[in-house]
């Protein structure tokens, strides 16, 4: 699997020494394509098997870097390895944990995921990935990865890649815990479960997190916010005359920016680490210009790991957490 994840690498003119520029177009021959459809295939195959063992619940040993959304930034991912892995992924030495939402918006989702999920083979007891949100059919299709899969294969080809890519994602993690006391999600805490151990029971694989997991749908959408926000919020809803939506959530309100899920408040996360004996959470999902964002005093931590996002200045950061000490750090990427 050296050989994709090299590809992966070659195929947008990224260098792990020298250039900093991409092509905004791949030049693939149909003999690529064809030996990449096939490889890929079996990457999918193989990294299926891996990930089945890891559940839905991953427990993961710190030291850990953690990684919010990558969206297609390629140029980023392959810095990351600079970096931090210089020497290969079979030689890494601290764990690595990436949230999710590898796909959509940028240019490289193929490439992305092609990379992680070589890394993921190459060295399984130290990379780990977690679902996203645009991990789900619906939203590629509404964003760019299915579209990006029919450019750079064609439609027939392409619509097996896609759906390859996607069987992986179907039996992706939802979370994790560091060290038994940091909990990991790509969104954050669930409405529906208030103990871990309920999460271990969620289907695998789940296609619809939708329709069959209440929880896992809740996971990858679920918003925190402020006091006032939650107030704010509470008495919008009042006002409309939906007193149901107060009466029958504690700590959670329907979420009215997403159209689904909840927003829950700083007691939502106070009952859910007690309750689990947790200390902290981490979450990707949403990019905090310039870098990251603290939220409910700190428990909370929102990480964004796509330099330049959907063409803005933000920039690169990372988490790393070694013994409930949790830091963020700056990653220099452009």
């Amino acid at each position: 699997m050296d050989w994709i994840r090299d590809f992966a690498v070659a195929a947008c003119g990224v260098r792990l020494k020298g250039k900093n520029s991409l092509p905004k177009e791949l030049t693939w021959t149909e003999t690529d394509r064809e030996k990449l459809s096939t490889t890929i295939i079996k990457l999918c195959q193989d990294a299926q098997h891996l990930l089945q063992k890891d559940g839905r619940v991953i427990k993961v040993n710190s030291p850990t870097y953690v990684f919010g959304d990558i969206h297609g930034n390629l140029h980023d991912l392959i810095t990351y390895e600079q970096i931090l892995w210089d020497k290969g992924p079979a030689c890494v030495r601290t764990s690595i944990l990436f949230l999710g939402d590898y796909v959509d918006r940028g240019e490289f989702g193929i490439e992305c995921i092609m990379y992680l999920l070589a890394c993921k083979v190459l060295n399984p007891d130290k990379f780990y990935l977690l679902r996203g949100n645009h991990e789900l059919r619906p939203i590629q299709t509404v964003f760019t990865f299915q579209k990006e899969c029919f450019e750079k294969f064609g439609k027939n080809i392409g619509q097996t890649i896609w759906e390859k890519c996607n069987e992986v994602f179907d039996i992706l993690p939802l979370c994790a815990v560091i060290d038994d006391s940091v909990f990991i999600a790509h969104w954050c805490i669930p409405t529906s479960a208030t103990k871990i151990e309920e999460l271990y029971n969620i289907p695998v694989p789940l296609i619809n997190p939708e329709n069959k997991s209440p929880a896992a749908w809740e996971i990858l959408w679920n918003d925190p916010v402020s006091a006032k926000e939650f107030s704010d919020y509470a008495e919008m809803i009042r006002l409309q005359g939906e007193s149901s939506a107060l009466s029958s959530l504690q700590r959670f309100l329907p979420n009215t920016k997403r159209g689904t899920a909840y927003y829950f408040n700083e007691d939502a996360v106070a009952k859910f680490l007690s309750a689990n004996n947790f200390s902290h959470i981490i979450r990707a999902h949403e990019m905090f210009p310039p870098r990251y964002q603290f939220h409910m005093g700190g428990k909370v931590t929102s990480v964004f790991s796509s330099s330049k996002y959907c063409n803005g200045n933000n920039e690169a950061v990372a988490i790393f957490v070694e013994q409930q000490r949790i830091r963020v750090f700056q990653i220099q990427t452009w």
